[in-house]
């Protein structure tokens, strides 16, 4: 395995590894544990590992021991409408318990000033934050 620092940010580096998806599936398991304790690293959901397509990170992953979840594009990723980025804003926005929909709606008031497109915006922004109180409320109960 050839390490390589890059973008100069601790943490962050680039490692070339020969061979197939096999060959990096067990270069990751040999040095994941040597990688997190140089970096103080304690639990494996603070590594990601990039890959260049979803199918390249599956074949690593089908011949990982070590346990992982893949974080796959989506048609939602790819789609650069004003609508695919208000539900990808809005999506994100959702999972921070810390972003009301007030504080939601005002950020894309100032985005974008148009009277129909803020009213749409507030409107869907206060429909999905009230579903996720919903559904957070639903988790704390289990």
């Amino acid at each position: 395995m050839h390490q390589k620092q890059c973008l100069e940010r601790k943490g962050f580096f680039k490692v070339d590894i020969s061979g197939d998806e096999r060959n990096i599936a067990a270069a990751i398991d040999k040095y994941l544990n040597q990688i997190k304790d140089k970096y103080g690293i304690v639990r494996n959901n603070q590594v990601a590992i990039l890959c260049r397509s979803n199918s390249t990170a599956f074949k690593v992953g089908e011949n990982l021991s070590t346990p992982y979840k893949i974080f796959e594009e989506t048609v939602l990723d790819r789609d650069n409408s004003e609508w695919g980025r208000f539900f990808r804003d809005l999506l994100s926005a959702s999972f921070d318990e810390s972003v009301f929909a007030v504080d939601y709606a005002e950020q894309l008031f100032l985005k974008n000033w148009n009277l129909k497109n803020i009213e749409k915006h507030s409107r869907c922004a206060k429909v999905y934050f009230r579903i996720r109180s919903m559904i957070f409320a639903m988790q704390r109960i289990r």
